[in-house]
């Protein structure tokens, strides 16, 4: 019996580290996207958490760059999400982008720094043709998706939209989707970070030895998992 606990236990880690079991769980937790090539959106929603928040709050605690990161544009793997929104206001598909309020604080020898992440991507945003008036930051400092949702809620209140996109990542809409809804906002779906054929992984020996990638994307698939199921158990979807 030893010999069985112990041998299922090295399978439970080999399938928890290998890039596989995170393909197939996307697979399955993904919903299709239902943008429509034939609407110019009200405007479209690009979630936030691509800014590397922590790149600028060490270096503003730190003081150990050479060159102010301030002024430059440090993001992280969530960055398409960016890129796809400033798409669909320079091609025509949207009339505006909002972003949420999101300042990122961190205390460094007894003394608070924070950056305002939102300013980051409106810069970012203005820096690739889109004006002031197209970027709007809606809502108060806000921490998680839920806060998203709840804010622009509020927002709405002020404006008559009725065609409006989310864009965020294929892995992390079923959640983002879910809690906008229940604040009852009907948005469209646009997924960035797709991942490719499944058929393709499956074939692709390297997806089945255990490696960094594997154990990081069983980190996300749990981080989803089990925000999604806390939310549900709190009335939130």
């Amino acid at each position: 019996k030893k010999r069985y606990v112990f041998l299922l236990i090295i399978f439970f880690f080999y399938m928890l580290s290998i890039p596989i079991t995170g393909n197939l769980f996307q697979t399955i937790w993904k919903m299709n996207s239902t943008y429509d090539s034939s609407k110019v959106y009200d405007g479209v929603i690009v979630l936030a958490g691509a800014v590397d928040t922590h790149w600028y709050l060490n270096d503003l605690g730190n003081d150990k760059l050479i060159y102010n990161s301030k002024n430059y544009f440090r993001f992280n793997s969530a960055d398409e999400r960016i890129y796809a929104g400033i798409y669909f206001l320079k091609s025509g598909k949207a009339e505006r982008m909002f972003y949420s309020k999101y300042i990122a604080s961190k205390e460094y020898g007894g003394k608070a720094y924070s950056v305002d992440a939102s300013n980051i991507v409106k810069d970012f945003a203005a820096k690739n043709g889109i004006s002031d008036d197209r970027f709007i930051i809606y809502g108060e400092n806000v921490k998680r998706t839920l806060d998203e949702a709840v804010e622009f809620k509020k927002f709405l209140q002020n404006y008559d939209m009725k065609d409006i996109l989310l864009v965020t990542s294929e892995l992390h809409m079923r959640r983002a989707y879910k809690l906008f809804n229940a604040q009852g906002i009907e948005l469209d779906r646009y997924s960035v970070e797709v991942m490719e054929n499944l058929l393709k992984k499956i074939v692709d020996i390297k997806n089945f030895i255990p490696n960094q990638d594997g154990i990081k994307m069983t980190k996300n698939i749990l981080y989803e998992l089990f925000g999604y199921i806390g939310y549900w158990l709190k009335g939130n979807l």
